[in-house]
């Protein structure tokens, strides 16, 4: 993978940190979830149930995930 190079407008540059930032937030995420061997799966189920979604609705949820 490439590195993009930082913009010199003030605005673009704002921007790329701002995803940077973003990308390295979710990298986290993933990480956690690996290293707490939650799957997909289980990832998205567990997001449903903290969203306070019905059971049912849950795990379809989950399931759509597959």
């Amino acid at each position: 993978m490439r590195t993009l190079p930082v913009p010199s407008d003030p605005v673009a540059r704002l921007w790329h940190s701002a995803t940077v930032l973003r990308e390295h937030r979710g990298d986290g995420h993933v990480a956690a979830l690996v290293g707490a061997r939650v799957s997909g799966t289980e990832a998205h189920l567990l997001d449903a149930l903290v969203a306070e979604l019905e059971p049912i609705t849950a795990t379809l949820v989950a399931a759509g995930s597959q």
